[in-house]
């Protein structure tokens, strides 16, 4: 069971311990692999570099900076160029972050299997790495890129094409870089010329859909009231309504709290007001946080934790002793009082969230509290985020928090230089040159 007094890791680490660091990103993993034996460890390498542990990729990105690093350490290099891809588009997509990462380190043998994977699987709506390959081998790789996009979309009318490539390679190469590298290769390629084409037309199309933009009319009240009573499924657009409807129109909506029981029709009620809280609190309603139904539970608590209250926050102390930390940190966001970080601390240490998912909700409702509640300042619950967050922007926020505090310790700052996260690096850098 973790223990929110996190302390500095002991050197060299155990495998659990350096497994821990491989899903998570901490540095603490390249600091092992860069001082003491891993033999025991490679194949935990091996699986960390073939088999994409991110938990966001989206917000994480692959980390192949990092990963390549320990590919190195551990003597991998060579064997996993040598590998097939998978079929996983997150496995594939790391391996090309990996490969282009191997050839920028002096592996020339990984720019031709860069290459090999620069095409579009079947059943698939995009052309693999071309990114990467920008990255690693400049105007040809944007060149090649240009060529199976235009190919994809010759073949295929329905296919896709944008113009983020060609920003892509201006941001690291100048502003019209791109089009000058590929309208040099279009006057003797045909595919290249056809993808030029095609992204002029998008570029056309962008900027037409700008000017012919109209306001949008706002659905009226009732419409929205029938849809509620008598949708099967959460309506997606009702909250946006709910964000720009009148007061009164959305004290309407918050009528059918009162008077309607169906679970789905409470899911609906409360997803149009979510973004924004009751138009005026009504304490009457507290007791939705606590209903049988899963996901109106978890959708009452994220109306109420708009509203600064005393009863909202004995009912989010309720639910953190309960167990429930995702819905009892949600209401305690705004709400939580100085000595309520005892509460906290100690919850955090009674559970033990194995669910990734789980766990960030909770970890990033604390991060909101630590920035937003300044009756909050316990770096303890920074420290059970630093090292417990499957999310490296959440590690980042929190280290970020507890610099700000003056209260980051020093063994924080080292793991930081060697973090997964580019931008945890660099916020350690920042932190030791301003010493």
């Amino acid at each position: 069971m973790p223990n929110p007094e996190i302390h500095p890791p002991v050197y060299p680490l155990s495998r659990a311990a350096f497994k821990h660091a491989l899903i998570t990103g901490h540095g603490r993993a390249l600091i092992h692999a860069e001082n003491f034996d891993i033999a025991d460890y490679r194949d935990d390498i091996l699986e960390a570099a073939t088999t994409c542990l991110v938990y966001d990729t989206q917000m994480n990105g692959y980390r192949e900076w990092w990963l390549a690093r320990l590919c190195k350490a551990a003597g991998l290099i060579d064997l996993i160029i040598g590998l097939s891809p998978d079929d996983s588009y997150d496995h594939r997509a790391q391996r090309g972050g990996l490969l282009k990462e191997f050839y920028l380190m002096g592996y020339p043998e990984a720019l031709p299997a860069l290459y090999d994977m620069c095409l579009r699987p079947e059943n698939s709506d995009h052309v693999e790495v071309c990114s990467d390959l920008i990255e690693a081998d400049g105007e040809n790789g944007l060149i090649f890129a240009a060529r199976r996009l235009g190919e994809a979309r010759l073949h295929d009318p329905d296919f896709h094409i944008g113009d983020w490539r060609l920003r892509h390679f201006d941001n690291i190469h100048g502003d019209g870089s791109a089009n000058v590298v590929l309208s040099k290769a279009a006057q003797d390629d045909p595919l290249v010329r056809h993808y030029l084409r095609e992204v002029a037309a998008y570029q056309q199309e962008q900027a037409l859909a700008k000017q012919t933009t109209s306001p949008e009319t706002l659905e009226t009240v009732e419409s929205v009231l029938q849809t509620i009573q008598s949708a099967t499924k959460r309506e997606g657009r009702l909250r946006r309504w709910g964000n720009q409807a009148a007061p009164a129109d959305r004290a309407e909506v918050a009528k059918l709290l009162k008077t309607e029981s169906s679970p789905i029709v409470l899911i609906n009620a409360l997803w149009c007001l979510q973004g924004k809280g009751l138009p005026a609190y009504d304490e009457t309603l507290l007791g939705l946080v606590f209903h049988e139904d899963e996901k109106v539970r978890f959708h009452a608590a994220l109306v109420f934790s708009h509203h600064v209250e005393p009863q909202v926050r004995l009912a989010g102390l309720a639910l953190l002793n309960h167990g429930d930390l995702g819905l009892g940190t949600e209401l305690l966001q705004l709400n939580a009082l100085h000595e309520d970080s005892v509460t906290i601390v100690a919850a955090l240490a009674r559970n033990h969230i194995v669910d990734d998912d789980e766990s960030h909700e909770f970890l990033s409702n604390l991060i909101q509290m630590l920035e937003e509640n300044e009756a909050i300042m316990e770096p303890l619950i920074l420290l059970y985020i630093y090292e417990f967050t499957p999310c490296m922007h959440c590690r980042e926020r929190a280290i970020e928090i507890l610099i700000a505090w003056g209260a980051c310790p020093r063994w924080v700052i080292e793991e930081s230089a060697k973090d997964a996260s580019a931008d945890i690096r660099t916020l350690s850098k920042s932190f030791t040159s301003e010493e």
